[in-house]
């Protein structure tokens, strides 16, 4: 049956006062996210190096820098245009306000570096009169384009702001709030929803901007929202979305121009998340970089793969590669060659043949013209590997402070072990028969975290439960498929129901658990029958007793199923909950919300009734308008404001009692 998830004012008056004081610690645990600044493009260690080199006259510094300070953008005479109402349209037509944004956002950016390479005050101020002459002006930005304007420009107002506001301190305190305000009303209500639909580029552009705001405003939430879009984003800008595994972007059967401008812009989001440590940089096996090779590659006159590409949607199919400005080099090489030969050590021979191009001056778009050549080079050549102050350390979404009761090896794969992160409940003693629930994170069989549900694990133990939050290998890891993430979620629970009597637990009470492709995974310990690593036991058995499964994949087929190229096609249906289920299947309950975009609720839907119609028990619970990963914690999800955590939290602890898996 499915039912509609319950109001929160009516679940949180039925909580039991011991979950009340539970849920009011957790709540209480919210991360408070400690920004990095400056921190959006450039940090003080980044500045402290470029200066270094311009004072001792190396190149390639010295040459970037003087065509920098030279540039119409750097002289002190600049006056800013600010418009009311800037609209820009199609292709820039009509063009009010627009051009003038642009080239002041432009100006503002390469005043603030000027400042901050000599110390002159005029530059700072030059910069901050330019933010404040449209701060005190600008009333909206409007027609078919202005996302994409706020996503280019509004970006380089951005780094602009974030320079002075930490570099500098005669920015007013007015300035500063009239700057906020306007990055917080007019512009991010337009960018907040992305474009999905439309080419690339356009989300590329916006995950920057909202990235360098968020840093800027210190917003957890919006920088959540950047981030969780560039890893799992529907649009043809996510990272998933604008690169296939070969490397071929959405656009490169569009032109080469606009190809280059989506990876510029994902580059610069990903150079901002590094600053506050998170490693964007790598996700899907690096795929980014993987971009940037295949389109030096193609642009340095060298012959690429292609296949034809049908975009979200099915808006754009581009049937053939383009040579629309091949071989125009735009100036974006530097950054992305910095950060995967520099700090990673990873050859990438076509990006670096490109940097070495532009530095010459050789296969330049002239469009983009020398200054941002120049600012490329200036910024991101060469720079240190390391960055002190603790970085690393300095995680916008480490987790609260949780930690498990200890950390089992459950499972080793060559150099690689697996481990669960246990969490006990406390007095539990070996003789004790507890309930346990293995939880498995999500992340698209790409990455992710057991750190995701150490705030379930930590309330499930003090209500008795012996909680597990499992590692498995992933593909930006480990260079697995979606295969290898079932094989060890089916390890983690033979694993756990074979070592029962010394951890404490009941083997025949171990439920499943897990949310996207983490639901997938303990679904599929629950209904499918083969596809268990070789060398184990199998006379004990990997089925939970129960599921719990929070917006998982429940379908895997080419006809109807999510991600399906991730599998071969026999794996399309053997690695499918919703194709392998039969009678005997555990008791489920599943939460999911009805305007997920990610995982469909209609998978929900089919595979309840699926399971009923198999004579098995098994509940849906609705989440009206919300979208995919609406169930983390707000620590985990700071966007999250821990309410449907705890409806989804109260629901589990009932359907364990229902099933005598908890006291009542």
């Amino acid at each position: 049956m499915m039912h509609p998830a319950t109001q929160p004012q009516a679940i949180l008056r039925k909580f039991s006062f011991v979950w009340a004081i539970i849920l009011s610690g957790i709540l209480a645990s919210r991360l408070h996210a400690e920004f990095v600044h400056p921190g959006v493009a450039h940090n003080a260690e980044s500045i402290t190096f470029v200066k270094a080199k311009i004072q001792a006259k190396e190149q390639p510094w010295a040459k970037a820098w003087q065509e920098v300070s030279d540039s119409r953008y750097a002289q002190l005479d600049w006056q800013p245009e600010p418009h009311a109402v800037v609209e820009r349209g199609p292709s820039n037509n009509p063009d009010i306000g627009s051009s003038e944004f642009s080239s002041d956002s432009a100006a503002a950016y390469v005043h603030a570096i000027c400042w901050t390479m000599t110390g002159n005050v005029d530059h700072a101020r030059k910069s901050a009169e330019i933010l404040d002459a449209w701060s005190a002006t600008l009333q909206s930005i409007g027609n078919h384009d202005a996302r994409l304007l706020i996503g280019m420009s509004g970006y380089k107002f951005t780094v602009a702001a974030e320079l002075l506001k930490h570099t500098w301190d005669g920015w007013s305190e007015e300035g500063q709030k009239r700057f906020a305000k306007m990055a917080r009303e007019i512009w991010y209500p337009v960018i907040k929803d992305f474009y999905p639909s439309a080419n690339g580029n356009w989300d590329a552009s916006m995950l920057q901007a909202m990235m360098a705001m968020a840093v800027f405003l210190e917003d957890q939430a919006m920088f959540d929202r950047a981030k969780d879009y560039f890893i799992r984003g529907e649009g043809n800008g996510a990272i998933g979305m604008y690169f296939k595994e070969s490397g071929q972007c959405q656009e490169t059967g569009r032109d080469q121009a606009h190809t280059q401008m989506g990876l510029d812009y994902l580059s610069a989001t990903c150079e901002t998340a590094w600053i506050q440590g998170i490693d964007l940089y790598s996700e899907l096996d690096n795929r980014l970089l993987k971009g940037f090779e295949y389109t030096a590659k193609y642009n340095l006159g060298h012959d690429v793969p292609y296949e034809p590409y049908r975009s979200f949607e099915g808006g754009y199919h581009y049937k053939e590669i383009s040579d629309d400005s091949r071989g125009r080099l735009r100036p974006m090489y530097e950054r992305v060659f910095n950060h995967y030969h520099n700090r990673k050590g990873i050859g990438t021979p076509f990006t670096k043949e490109a940097v070495d191009r532009l530095r010459a001056g050789e296969s330049r778009s002239e469009r983009r013209g020398r200054t941002d050549a120049a600012l490329d080079t200036l910024m991101y050549a060469e720079q240190p590997k390391v960055w002190s102050a603790e970085k690393a350390a300095k995680m916008v979404n480490q987790p609260f402070d949780i930690q498990p009761s200890r950390r089992i090896t459950y499972k080793t794969i060559g150099e690689t072990k697996l481990d669960l992160h246990v969490f006990e409940p406390e007095g539990l003693k070996s003789s004790d028969r507890r309930t346990a629930v293995v939880f498995f994170f999500g992340g698209g069989w790409n990455g992710g975290d057991p750190k995701q549900f150490y705030e379930h694990s930590q309330a499930l133990a003090k209500l008795g439960i012996v909680a597990f939050s499992a590692d498995y290998r992933v593909r930006s890891r480990n260079k697995t498929t979606p295969l290898e993430c079932v094989k060890d979620a089916k390890s983690a629970m033979r694993w756990v129901r074979e070592h029962a009597e010394e951890l404490g637990v009941d083997a025949n009470r171990i439920v499943a658990s897990g949310g996207s492709a983490g639901g997938h995974i303990a679904a599929c310990t629950g209904v499918v029958l083969e596809h268990d690593e070789a060398g184990e036991n199998l006379n004990v058995s990997s089925k939970p007793n129960a599921m719990v499964l929070f917006n998982p994949v429940l379908d895997t087929s080419k006809e109807s199923g999510y991600s399906p190229d991730r599998f071969t096609p026999e794996q399309q249906s053997s690695l499918s909950p919703c194709h392998q289920i039969r009678e005997g299947i555990a008791p489920t309950i599943l939460f999911h919300g009805t305007a997920d975009t990610t995982v469909k609720f209609e998978q929900a839907e089919r595979f309840t009734q699926l399971m009923k119609d198999a004579g098995n028990e098994c509940e849906l619970i609705a989440f009206p308008e919300k979208g995919h990963g609406f169930f983390n914690t707000t620590s985990f999800r700071a966007s999250n404001d821990g309410t449907d955590y705890a409806l989804t939290m109260e629901h589990t602890i009932k359907f364990l009692k229902a099933h005598g898996y908890l006291s009542k």
